[in-house]
C-alpha cells in the first residue's frame, strides 16, 4: 500500500514539511539568508490560490526555529484581521520586543483597497519596531497597489510554477515516498497541465487516479484522463450558470478571441448585450480553477479550455432556462 500522506494537499505543516516539502529549497534558503541576520526587512510571497504560499511560510518558521533554536520568535497573523483591527500591533498576543518575524497570510483574499491598508500597517510596524515581516499576496493587482508593494518589499518570491515546475513537485514528492514510478512520465505531464499552478489540484487528481486504478506503478495517461473527467464533471455540475455556459461555449468554439467569445455568449444566452464586468469576473474565476488557457496570436488573446490541451471531452448538461438565470460567478 502507498502511504496516504504522499497525496497530502496544501498547506503542509509540522513534520510533514520535513518529508513532503519539495522543490522550494533554494527559495527557502535565500529567504532565510535575508532574514536570519536582518531587521526591518519586508519579504513578499506571491502566488495564485493553491500555489503553496502558506506552506512556504510554515517551512520558513520550521527551519528558522531549527537554525536559531529560538521558539515563539515568529507571530502568525491573518491579513483580514490586520485590516479589520486597524493595525498589526492590535493583533499581536506577544511582546513585540520578543518577536523576530511577523508573518501575515491570506493577503490574496483582500481587495486592492484593503491590500493598500495592509501595506501601510506593515510599513509602520517595520519602521517603529525594527521587526521583519513576511506577507503573502496574489501576483495580479492594480498598478497603484503593485507600485506601492514594490516600493515596500526588500525581496519578493513568486510561488507560481510553470508546467515543468509542477511536474518536478509531483515527481519529487513521489520519489520521497518511494513510489517514483507510480505514474508514467506522460501521465505526470497530463496531471501537471490540468493542475496549472494549483498544487492542491495536482495532488487531488493524483490521489484520485491512484484510488481509481488501485495500481501502484505505471498509471497511464488514459487512466489519468478518466479520473480528471470524473472529478471535473462533478465540479462543473455544482457551478453557477454563467461560468458553466462559458465552458460550454469554449468547448464548442475553442481558441476564439474575446470579441468572438462575446458574440457566441450573446447567441447562447439569446441576449443583445452582456454585462462585461460580470463576464470578465467569471472568466477570472474559471482561470483560477485551471479551466481556461490562452495563447497569443499576433496581438490577440485567444481562449480555450484546458481540456482542449489534454485531450478530454467533458460532458456538461446545458442549463434549462438560459434566458432567466440569475448571473453569478461563484463556483
Amino acid at each position: 500500500m502507498i502511504p496516504e500522506e504522499i497525496f497530502t494537499q496544501l498547506p503542509l505543516e509540522g513534520d510533514s514539511i520535513d518529508t513532503l516539502f519539495v522543490n522550494r529549497e533554494q527559495d527557502l534558503n535565500f529567504v532565510l539568508s535575508w532574514i536570519l541576520p536582518a531587521t526591518k526587512k519586508v519579504i513578499g510571497v506571491f502566488g495564485s490560490r493553491g500555489s503553496g504560499k502558506t506552506t512556504f511560510l510554515n517551512a520558513i518558521e520550521r527551519y528558522y526555529e531549527r537554525t536559531t533554536r529560538q521558539e515563539f520568535a515568529i507571530s502568525h497573523l491573518d491579513a483580514e484581521e490586520v485590516v479589520n483591527k486597524g493595525g498589526i500591533m492590535e493583533c499581536l498576543h506577544d511582546d513585540i520586543s520578543k518577536i523576530k518575524i511577523i508573518m501575515i497570510d491570506n493577503g490574496a483574499d483582500l481587495s486592492d483597497e484593503d491590500a493598500l491598508k495592509m501595506y501601510k500597517h506593515i510599513y509602520n510596524v517595520v519602521v517603529k519596531h525594527k521587526v521583519n515581516v513576511i506577507f503573502t499576496d496574489k501576483p495580479k493587482r492594480g498598478n497603484r497597489v503593485v507600485n506601492k508593494r514594490d516600493w515596500l518589499c526588500n525581496f519578493e518570491t513568486n510561488m507560481n510554477l510553470d508546467i515543468d515546475g509542477i511536474k518536478r513537485v509531483l515527481k519529487e514528492r513521489l520519489e520521497k515516498g518511494g513510489v517514483g514510478e507510480l505514474f508514467t512520465d506522460e501521465a505526470m505531464e497530463i496531471l501537471s497541465l490540468r493542475a496549472g499552478w494549483n498544487l492542491r489540484n495536482l495532488f487531488k487528481y493524483a490521489e484520485g487516479a491512484y484510488h481509481h486504478t488501485k495500481k501502484e506503478k505505471g498509471i497511464t495517461t488514459d487512466e489519468v484522463r478518466e479520473i480528471i473527467k470524473i472529478i471535473d464533471e462533478r465540479k462543473i455540475r455544482g457551478m453557477n450558470e454563467l461560468p458553466k455556459i462559458m465552458l460550454l461555449v469554449l468547448i464548442e468554439h475553442p481558441w476564439v478571441n474575446v470579441k468572438e467569445f462575446t458574440m457566441h455568449m450573446k447567441k447562447e444566452l439569446n441576449r443583445d448585450t452582456l454585462n462585461m464586468r460580470e463576464v470578465y469576473e467569471a472568466l477570472d474565476v474559471l482561470a483560477s480553477g485551471g479551466y481556461l488557457i490562452h495563447r497569443k496570436v499576433g496581438r490577440e488573446k485567444r481562449l480555450a479550455t484546458i481540456y482542449e490541451k489534454i485531450g478530454i471531452r467533458i460532458d456538461i448538461e446545458p442549463p434549462q432556462k438560459k434566458r432567466d438565470f440569475e448571473l453569478g460567478i461563484g463556483l
